[in-house]
């Protein structure tokens, strides 16, 4: 007893004795986040293995407190700001004075954007090294770089994909990815499907790049969260976000081949309240170009626009746990292609007019449940009207187009700690409905075009990190088409993601895909042929087409002191079941060339893409991407009657990419060598025009598209002012087609290569930031 006393008053002393020592003792870190001498607002900083952080506020000023209780240990201090390498700073306890310490931050830029949050791959957050998709991004900086005035361009210097120009009078766009055509590309405008196939035959030129915060690419199947049509992949298009407060005015004007005027005037405002509570951004874009005859026979191959822009992005948060977003955007459009552009288009020989008044928005109400758990309701709605001339010798061609599209979904997602014993799963689930009508029609034509789309969704994905250095992404989508009658279509698809280290990432993926039988984008564009238009028409006994994909890639990117370099490497297959195809079956009572969409059996597409990086000590940076593929049908396609059938698809290089090399990029005086590249393909040419009395094939020449940008940022005397001047060249070696057809009876299908000759530019921007 004497001793179990003696053992309890030891205890109680050598506590006593020993409380001061482990007590918690207060400590301050305080400084500036910056790069280069400009505040970093809003940054991230957390003591490593604690639950101690704090953010920068809009003056890059931050003050962080913490307790510890192992003075002769040093602590970790970790800095993340979106757009910005992490940094990690080792600081002694030894080294505080009187419990605080001052120390400034230097973040480095995230020149590759390695730590750049994404949500196309899972419709959650995740970082780019962390997500089991691969996503690709494409920000505003690479659009400025390039000269790229609008999606279209810029969406050229992104590995695997290839915007060409589909039309010698209105220069309609299509995109190509991975070797497929546009309708098997899903375009999303801030995560929801709203690009109609209405919009896909002008929309990418028509989105400016100044309403462009950063577009997200998914090259292959990827997630099950989207469309199960994103057979090729998917183009997140994410709008500018309010994140500081700036403002932004700019003016291009360039000189097409040499001579031809295009103007652009550029604004954009932000504002965030201090509390960061909401936020509001304002873009506004005005384009003036005029029409432009390359082959001096009258009619145009480059089509006049006036394009007028205008959107409000904006975010509230309420409360602690509630944020709801919205969004609007308006366009208006007036494109003439042909001849006599002074003239109304049912006066000239040949035209081709659009005018396009286009109006968008949505919202997303974000509800957080809990810690782990988040419930989103959104909805997005697109309305274009749209009225437009394609005709010959005076012909009264007018016609009407009105498309209506609209969508409106919840999901959930649920983050579960230490699932089964593994770190961590994110469960995402929801619903979702879509709806699509275009009404067209051309009474001189007897072209009525009346398509009702409409699609109820399920979907459900798992994003398990199994192991430290694994990661499965399974999911699938149940879908409900009401042009597949009686049934439902699921579509499961699934990732897995490797992370060898933190510098090598592995990634294999499965998905599987289907798409409706409905008029898609290329059938809404009536092409000049054989001295009339060309109508497409779908067999009525089209059947759905599906298909399987497989992709596999290795990322790897190392960072060191004065360089960072890294590379990836992919292949991708993919197999089209009842592949749809367009093939020639005759001409209608008034002498219209008549195109029929029909199946086409089994068809394959395959390659792999190479992309490499590097960087050193911000002097120099290369950036370039290489794709080899080959895309062709199991039996050969009719696509003229006067011609055997061709298997390879037409129109599709084996081989394309891109490269831009970066000169002293973060100094005053920079410079930017950008390029294109396109290989041979097989391009349709139908009879018709002067000289040109039988349908061929044609092949056309390699095309390298190269741009030189020299750019100069003068720091005014006002403080956080910037004026900046830019010189640039696009197409230098006048890389452009030479053998357009002649004449109003020309086959406005066949255009290939680049999309605008030699182009001459001058910049000048405005910018200021708080």
């Amino acid at each position: 007893m004497e001793k179990k006393i003696s053992n309890t008053v030891f205890f109680i002393i050598f506590t006593l004795f020993q409380t001061p020592i482990f007590a918690q003792i207060p400590y301050q870190i305080k400084g500036i986040v910056s790069q280069e001498g400009e505040p970093i607002a809003y940054a991230t900083l957390y003591i490593k293995n604690t639950t101690y952080g704090t953010l920068s506020d809009e003056n890059g000023v931050f003050d962080l407190t913490f307790n510890s209780n192992t003075p002769e240990e040093p602590i970790t201090l970790v800095v993340k700001a979106l757009g910005y390498m992490t940094e990690e700073k080792n600081i002694g306890i030894k080294n505080f004075s009187n419990g605080s310490i001052t120390i400034d931050i230097t973040l480095r830029e995230d020149i590759f954007d390695l730590n750049e949050i994404v949500v196309s791959g899972t419709r959650t957050e995740r970082k780019r090294t962390e997500s089991a998709v691969m996503v690709d991004l494409l920000n505003a900086k690479t659009l400025e770089l390039t000269l790229s005035t609008n999606l279209a361009q810029g969406l050229c210097f992104q590995p695997g994909l290839r915007v060409e120009v589909d039309c010698q009078t209105c220069n309609y766009t299509q995109l190509r990815m991975n070797g497929l055509g546009g309708n098997y590309s899903q375009i999303l405008i801030n995560s929801r499907p709203v690009f109609s196939a209405l919009n896909g035959l002008y929309g990418l030129e028509q989105i400016p790049a100044n309403m462009i915060e950063r577009v997200e690419v998914v090259r292959g199947g990827g997630s099950a969260m989207f469309g199960s049509n994103a057979i090729a992949g998917t183009v997140n298009i994410i709008t500018k976000e309010p994140k500081s407060n700036t403002f932004q005015w700019g003016y291009s004007h360039s000189l097409i081949n040499d001579y031809f005027s295009e103007e652009q005037y550029q604004l954009n405002n932000t504002w965030v309240s201090k509390n960061n509570r909401q936020g509001h951004t304002l873009f506004a874009n005005l384009k003036m170009r005029d029409g432009l005859d390359m082959n001096a026979d009258g009619f145009t191959e480059i089509p006049k626009i006036e394009n007028y822009a205008a959107g409000l992005n904006s975010f509230f948060k309420i409360g602690t746990k509630t944020t709801l977003k919205t969004e609007f955007f308006g366009i208006k459009e007036l494109r003439r292609g042909g001849d006599q552009l002074n003239l109304p288009a049912q006066l000239s020989e040949q035209a081709e007019e659009r005018l396009h008044h286009i109006f968008g928005g949505g919202f997303s109400w974000q509800q957080v449940i809990n810690p782990y758990t988040d419930v989103t309701f959104y909805a997005s709605a697109l309305m274009t009207q749209r009225k437009h001339y394609t005709g010959i010798d005076q012909a009264d061609a007018w016609g009407d187009t009105k498309g209506q599209t609209a969508m409106a979904g919840a999901q959930i997602s649920w983050d579960i700690p230490h699932f089964l014993g593994t770190k961590q799963n994110t469960i995402t689930a929801g619903i979702e409905y879509q709806y699509d009508k275009a009404n067209d029609q051309i009474p001189l034509y007897d072209w009525y075009l009346n398509q009702t789309v409409e699609q109820l969704s399920l979907f459900a994905q798992m994003d398990w990190r199994i192991h430290p250095k694994w990661t499965w992404l399974i999911g699938g989508r149940l879908d409900r088409h009401n042009k597949v009658p009686n049934k439902a279509v699921l579509n499961p698809r699934t990732n897995l993601l490797f992370q060898a280290t933190d510098d090598l990432q592995f990634r294999i993926s499965w998905a599987t895909g289907f798409r409706a039988p409905q008029a898609l984008d290329a059938d809404l564009h009536m092409a000049f042929a054989s001295g009339g238009v060309a109508l497409v028409n779908l067999n009525p006994e089209l059947k759905p087409e599906n298909s399987q994909s497989y992709t596999f890639s290795v990322n790897y990117d190392k960072a060191g002191e004065k360089q960072i370099w890294g590379f990836t490497a992919s292949a991708f297959h993919t197999t089209l079941y009842n592949a749809f195809a367009l093939a020639e079956v005759g001409t209608s009572a008034q002498g219209n060339m008549l195109i029929e969409r029909r199946n086409a059996g089994m068809a394959t597409v395959r390659g792999f893409t190479l992309e490499t990086r590097w960087n050193y000590n911000q002097i120099i940076q290369l950036e370039n991407g290489f794709t080899f593929q080959q895309s062709f049908y199991d039996t050969p396609i009719v696509w003229s009657q006067e011609l055997a059938g061709e298997k390879r698809f037409l129109r599709t290089p084996e081989y394309y990419g891109y490269y831009t090399l970066q000169i002293l990029p973060q100094k005053k005086l920079n410079y930017t060598f950008a390029g294109i590249f396109t290989g041979e393909m097989f391009v349709p040419h139908f009879a018709g025009a002067e000289g040109i009395t039988n349908d061929e094939l044609k092949v056309s020449p390699f095309f390298w598209e190269q741009t030189l940008r020299i750019n100069y940022t003068w720091k005014l005397n006002k403080p956080q002012w910037k004026l900046q001047l830019s010189l640039g060249v696009q197409n230098i070696w006048n890389a452009y087609q030479k053998d357009f057809d002649i004449g109003k009876n020309r086959d406005s299908n066949y255009i290939y290569g680049p999309a605008r000759p030699r182009t001459w530019t001058l910049q000048l921007r405005l910018m200021s930031w708080e």
